[in-house]
């Protein structure tokens, strides 16, 4: 079992599905999720350095005023009917 997290504990095994699952989300709208920030108007610099694919897009993402919830823009990429055509 995992330390124990609001809801509970949790097996490995969970977290390892439900990191996956993220995973594949994020690589299937990464690129509309960063065009969705370039629409709003992202125009400051980028952090530096080395991050995973996903800590750099929450920390633009949550830096980016008027971005709202990236989870809410998630399901709303998972509905698109553009997501099935490509």
């Amino acid at each position: 079992m995992s330390e124990v997290y609001a809801g509970g504990g949790y097996s490995q095994k969970t977290i390892r599905r439900w990191r996956q699952t993220w995973n594949r989300r994020r690589d299937a709208h990464e690129e509309r999720l960063w065009a969705v920030l370039f629409h709003l108007g992202l125009d400051r610099e980028m952090p530096r350095g080395r991050r995973g694919n996903w800590l750099l897009l929450f920390e633009v993402w949550a830096a980016h005023p008027g971005s709202g919830s990236l989870f809410a823009c998630l399901l709303q990429l998972d509905r698109s009917p553009m997501t099935a055509a490509g």
